[in-house]
């Protein structure tokens, strides 16, 4: 690498090579998935999704999360899991870490994916910064688990735990002295004695959970989901959208229409309402949204009625062209397209209901009417990629 050369150029390049193989490669496994297997009638689901986007612009979403999962796969191979790397490459427990240094400590512990790519995976809302939660939320949510323990019953603090442990003359605690204390009171102890014993061995200092004081995860890590908030929340989006639950989604959550936020964007959308301006408030919502704590909300979640329409139709108008080409094929004044009209043109895929939901919730600026910069977001959706990691996800 030249040394004169900056940092952030290099990795541009990079990415850039990357994208124009990762899009080559993406263009042959397009072409190969339309090959229907025998068998498999015609007008499936799958064969459906297989249209619905083309490679390049699935892309961008796909290298994303294809760069974490790598990430992840090296890491467990070489550390055994992640908490494990996050120490080597943050020995100070900082418990956080910008951009150039996980670079460089990318490097040096030998991964050699495109840095890039996964950076802007594990930074989504450009924080400039990233911990250990970013990097495998499913371990950080059983490490949170532990943290709330600590603090409900030994008010946060890990001396007082080890008291109730029986730790030995060198100041370590066994494995199975550390799943005794906590069997009956935290599931998974096991694994999170896997997580906080950072040689793989079989017992872990004393010293080492203390960083649990001072790590600080997001909010809805630490809080349970709150069901009843959850109802009273759709009461004041449903409010400021007409009852209408895509409207509600469009115009307060996700304006910029990517059919996922995350949970900073949740919190900055909803500075304007103050009934749900607390933080504990806000974060209990989430996790009823997103149980598995994995940072996004995607519409599917939010309103899996109000999904299911609007997926129908990108399924459907894929196989004229997209959304854009349909709406411009419908009798129209000026390019604006009716609510009858539209009723008419989809009625062989969405009942009257579901076709009413789908117009006014595209209709944001309550117009009365459709453009084709209205439906311009179902053809940039990538709903095949959400539905691959839907379906990992149920697995």
């Amino acid at each position: 690498m030249d040394p004169e050369k900056p940092l952030e150029s290099t990795l541009e390049e990079i990415d850039a090579k990357v994208s124009r193989a990762a899009g080559l490669v993406g263009s042959r496994a397009a072409a190969e998935s339309r090959r229907r297997p025998r068998g498999e009638p015609s007008g499936s689901p799958r064969k459906e999704a297989e249209v619905e986007s083309s490679p390049r612009q699935a892309s961008a979403l796909r290298r994303g999360v294809q760069a974490h999962r790598d990430f992840l796969n090296f890491v467990c191979r070489k550390f055994g899991n992640p908490l494990r790397l996050w120490f080597v490459i943050d020995p100070e427990e900082h418990l956080k870490m910008g951009e150039k240094q996980f670079v460089r400590a990318c490097e040096e512990i030998g991964f050699s994916g495109c840095l890039l790519t996964l950076w802007r995976q594990l930074d989504p809302d450009c924080t400039g910064h990233i911990s250990f939660h970013d990097i495998d939320p499913v371990a950080a949510l059983q490490v949170a688990d532990f943290k709330v323990l600590l603090m409900k019953q030994f008010d946060g603090e890990v001396e007082k735990f080890l008291k109730i442990v029986e730790v030995n003359r060198s100041q370590r605690v066994g494995r199975d002295a550390f799943v005794k204390a906590l069997d009956d009171t935290l599931q998974g102890a096991r694994r999170l004695f896997d997580l906080l014993c950072r040689h793989n061995g079989s017992t872990v200092s004393a010293k080492e959970p203390r960083f649990l004081e001072k790590w600080r995860p997001p909010p809805y890590f630490l809080v349970p989901p709150d069901r009843a908030r959850l109802h009273h929340f759709r009461g004041v989006l449903g409010d400021a959208a007409h009852g209408n639950p895509l409207k509600a989604w469009f115009r307060v959550l996700d304006p910029d229409q990517s059919f996922r936020i995350t949970f900073n964007r949740f919190k900055h959308q909803l500075t304007r309402f103050q009934k749900l301006q607390e933080e504990d408030s806000m974060a209990q919502v989430w996790r009823a949204w997103d149980s598995d704590c994995s940072g996004y909300l995607f519409l599917r979640r939010f309103h899996p009625e109000a999904h299911e329409a609007a997926a129908r139709l990108k399924r459907w108008a894929a196989k004229s062209g997209g959304g854009v080409k349909f709406i411009n094929q419908l009798e129209s004044n000026n390019g604006r397209v009716s609510k009858a009209t539209f009723r008419k043109a989809v009625a062989d895929v969405l009942d009257q209901a579901a076709a009413d939901l789908l117009f006014d919730g595209l209709d944001v600026g309550d117009t009365g009417h459709l453009t084709e910069q209205d439906v311009r977001c179902l053809d940039r959706w990538d709903l095949a990629f959400e539905d691959e990691l839907h379906s990992c996800e149920a697995t």
